[in-house]
């Protein structure tokens, strides 16, 4: 959903079946700006999907590159030259 609903639902310290004060919230839109939270419960041992756990990995990659382009001190190196892009290109396109 967002970090700050994350950051709620995924608290240990957060009780079940409460409602939460308001979460504001900038970076989703919602009709108010703000969350109303009330988590349910707990379930645990559940087996995932694959499809979730493609999405979890593919998740864990994005924050993982993203932290790495906002990190000044990486530099990104290019070794492709024009012949390595059209083979590339190429094994993409045409197989």
């Amino acid at each position: 959903m967002s970090a700050a609903f994350d950051k709620y639902v995924f608290d240990p310290e957060t009780q079940l079946k409460v409602i939460s004060d308001p979460i504001r919230d900038d970076t989703v839109t919602t009709k108010g700006g703000y969350w109303l939270v009330k988590v349910g419960g707990v379930e645990s041992g559940q087996d995932i999907t694959t499809e979730d756990r493609d999405l979890l990995k593919a998740f864990a990659l994005k924050k993982w590159s993203d932290a790495l382009l906002a990190d000044s001190k990486n530099k990104i190196i290019n070794y492709l030259d024009e012949d390595k892009k059209n083979w590339a290109l190429g094994k993409v396109f045409w197989g």
